[in-house]
């Protein structure tokens, strides 16, 4: 009788001990929390204000304290993204979601960058992730989207892209992608009818003028091309890829020497741009060509 009183005994305290030991664990999880929290705070203000190695600082400061952290991570992981360290940006976001399983934004920043990365299948999974915490989480709709389109699932991207504009109709980003979508199935009026709908909403969408532009082009509206070409170059006139196809739609103009100088505009910012100098290169042998062709047509006129 003795032995068993002194089991339950052994029993109570040995539960009581474990509940204790883990509410201390639990204080001391909440405290570290506390005390990072400013840091993590101070570290997302100078993001927000691209001061991106300040709050690289801030964020390590805050991990220092509390390693299972997972905004710190998710932070970290935005500040290498932004530094060109991907893969460094992919670790904190799995640190992030690691320490977090329902960390929403988290997976779609990771998916995001994979997106970026042209991994899109990994990128996929990532949406997937996020999309079965939130359903109707709009950035992984839309960033979904885009990959899948981006690997030819057009039907399944259109849903994602229909899903997103339903919750958010003004979703500018979302009617792009569909414009490009569209474009990239040789589908060319509709995508000048989507990048007419993001032009609307967002009037200096460099990307949506020139995708409109290359929409123009290929289907022989070259001189309403090059006005597209244009305005994304007035808001931007270094956007190399707004020059490029405007020089190689001057080319299709037959407009050989204005093409050429649009393609040097090119090498001027970006030496090492191969489609300007492919293209000029061809260009000038059309040229050369056309004076030869010149040339022996006077010749033989004279004789």
């Amino acid at each position: 009788m003795l032995l068993k009183k002194s089991i339950s005994i052994i029993m109570f305290l040995l539960i009581l001990l474990t509940f204790c030991s883990c509410k201390d664990k639990e204080e001391i999880r909440r405290e570290k929390a506390e005390k990072a929290e400013p840091l993590f705070n101070k570290g997302d203000i100078a993001f927000n204000q691209q001061k991106y190695d300040e709050a690289l600082v801030e964020f390590d400061k805050a991990l220092e304290i509390y390693p299972e952290f997972p905004q710190a991570w998710d932070g970290k992981g935005r500040v290498f993204e932004k530094q060109g360290k991907n893969e460094e940006a992919i670790k904190c976001y799995d640190k992030a979601v690691e320490y977090q399983s329902n960390f929403v934004k988290a997976f779609d920043n990771r998916g995001r960058l994979l997106n970026n990365m042209k991994r899109y299948d990994l990128a996929i999974i990532s949406f997937d992730k996020a999309l079965s915490i939130a359903p109707d989480y709009v950035p992984s709709l839309v960033n979904k989207g885009w990959a899948l389109q981006a690997t030819g699932k057009y039907k399944e991207a259109k849903e994602c892209i229909d899903k997103a504009l339903k919750a958010d109709p003004s979703m500018d980003t979302a009617l792009y992608i569909m414009g490009v979508s569209f474009f990239n199935q040789g589908k060319y009026k509709e995508a000048i009818s989507y990048y007419d709908k993001t032009l609307k909403i967002k009037p200096r969408n460099i990307d949506a003028w020139n995708g409109k532009g290359m929409a123009l082009a290929n289907i022989g509206k070259q001189a309403e091309a090059i006005k597209c070409f244009d305005q994304a170059l007035k808001l931007d006139p270094k956007f190399t890829t707004a020059l490029n196809n405007k020089a190689f739609t001057l080319g299709t103009m037959e407009k050989y020497k204005e093409a050429i100088k649009y393609y040097d505009k090119v090498l001027e910012i970006d030496k090492g741009n191969s489609f300007a100098r492919q293209y000029k290169e061809a260009t000038l042998k059309t040229l050369e060509g056309l004076k030869k062709q010149k040339k022996g047509k006077d010749t033989s006129e004279k004789k």
